[in-house]
């Protein structure tokens, strides 16, 4: 079986996995809160930065 191309993960997850609890919160906090998701997640301030912008995309809708 074949991998998908793009991994969808849903806003739910990607909080989770951010640590964040509150969307909004999350939005003002996204600078300060890429240091601590680094830390907490491995992935680079870039990767990071990638998500939450497509994070705010979906939060828009």
């Amino acid at each position: 079986m074949k991998e998908p191309d793009q991994i969808i993960i849903t806003r739910k997850e990607t909080m989770g996995l951010l640590g964040i609890q509150n969307s909004s919160l999350f939005l003002l906090e996204r600078e300060a809160g890429i240091t601590r998701a680094r830390k907490r997640t491995g992935y680079s301030a870039g990767e990071l930065r990638r998500l939450s912008k497509a994070l705010q995309k979906v939060l828009r809708r």
